[in-house]
């Protein structure tokens, strides 16, 4: 954490959506608006289970918000659907800072077509591509 910020800590069971491309994810227990000032999608730092995490709170229609959990951080949790997770979280306050590797910044600073490009993308996929080239 950069700056200090108010942690808010919770505990609730991880629930799995329907559907065949379904997503386990636990539902927020408080009101973003009230904590945040927002009612959109909320970018947050924090961890479950003692695991960082870098996500975002995602609203629902009927104005609830939503963490998604990969099956890999509730591996790395040791949770599973069913099961309660512990966590704590913090708002994100450079939600489109990134952290680029020293290899991929290398790539956009060397060649000026793949900066243009980087450029381009959402922040979104940007932050989706870090993840990816960072696990390797």
């Amino acid at each position: 954490m950069a700056t200090k910020q108010k942690v808010i800590r919770f505990a609730v069971e991880v629930e799995k959506m329907k559907g065949p491309l379904a997503w386990s994810f636990v539902e927020f227990p408080f009101d973003v608006e009230d904590l945040f000032g927002k009612k959109g999608v909320v970018r947050i730092h924090g961890t479950t289970n003692g695991v960082p995490i870098d996500r975002a709170l995602m609203p629902r229609k009927n104005g609830s918000h939503v963490i998604i959990l990969s099956a890999e951080l509730l591996k790395r949790a040791k949770t599973n659907v069913g099961e309660k997770a512990r966590f704590e979280l913090w708002l994100n306050d450079k939600p489109n800072e990134l952290p680029l590797s020293e290899e991929l910044k290398g790539t956009i600073d060397f060649f000026p077509e793949f900066a243009s490009a980087w450029n381009r993308l959402k922040p979104g996929m940007k932050r989706s591509m870090c993840i990816w080239v960072n696990s390797g």
